[in-house]
């Protein structure tokens, strides 16, 4: 979240649920993790809560700050070029190999996993959007279509995109095949970031990023996504993201 409005990660609040009879090394391990995503990102932990609990929990509420005005979902308009950061999909299908739903091995099954055990916030990617002149984005989280139409609605316009030029992870083609279209699009916690604005200079931060130019704002239903195949025929998927409330 705090990538996604172009703004530097400064402190967390940890707050740990932990039940009597857990492992002080457990504990110990997570916060290994913690302080190793801290000192890669230039983050502190400023404080939080330790309490008893049946079930383990953890809750991290983390603040960033902006030099300039932050990157919102609500300002894109007609004819913006939608971007995104990096290839899509490999979270859904390393969480789909931890889960055993695919038999395959190999390397091509430990590059997803990882992507799915220890995704990297795309923090730079958005300051430097933000430097840049971008002034809408959010986080890929969700899932694509989940996500885009969010800021669809925000901004009260609708999307196209294009099948074809929506990146996909080629280790989803390489095990799932067919699927991997609806990974990609549905599947979520990639932590790219999807961004819109004029085309000169989305195009532009689609070179400084090695990122990708997936579709256009228009002006239609809003908060409608249309996903089109190369001839401009729709494609429906059963999954479009996840919704947390449902």
């Amino acid at each position: 979240d705090v990538a996604a409005m172009g703004a530097t990660p400064l402190g967390a609040l940890v707050t740990l649920g932990i039940p009597s009879d857990a492992l002080i090394s457990n504990v110990d391990e997570l916060y290994s993790g913690i302080l190793e995503s801290c000192h890669t990102f230039g983050t502190l932990i400023l404080g939080g809560d330790i309490v008893n609990s049946e079930n383990w929990f953890i809750t991290i509420a983390l603040n960033g700050a902006c030099l300039g005005t932050p990157l919102t979902r609500n300002v894109a308009q007609p004819g913006d070029l939608i971007g995104v950061t990096g290839l899509l999909g490999g979270s859904a299908a390393g969480l789909k190999l931890l889960l055993g739903e695919s038999s395959h091995q190999g390397e091509a099954k430990g590059r997803l996993v990882n992507i799915h055990n220890r995704p990297r916030p795309r923090v730079a990617a958005g300051i430097h959007l933000n430097n840049s002149g971008i002034r809408c984005a959010m986080d890929v989280s969700d899932g694509l279509i989940a996500d885009l139409r969010k800021l669809c609605e925000e901004s009260r316009v609708s999307a196209v995109v294009q099948m074809e030029a929506v990146p996909i992870n080629p280790d989803i083609l390489e095990i799932f095949g067919d699927a991997a279209q609806e990974l990609a699009v549905s599947g979520g916690e990639d932590y790219e970031l999807m961004f819109t604005g004029e085309g000169d200079l989305v195009t532009q931060m689609a070179v400084d990023l090695s990122g990708y130019i997936i579709g256009k704002i228009v002006d239609d239903e809003i908060g409608k996504v249309s996903i089109l195949d190369n001839e401009g025929r729709q494609i429906d998927f059963s999954a479009s993201g996840w919704e947390h409330l449902k």
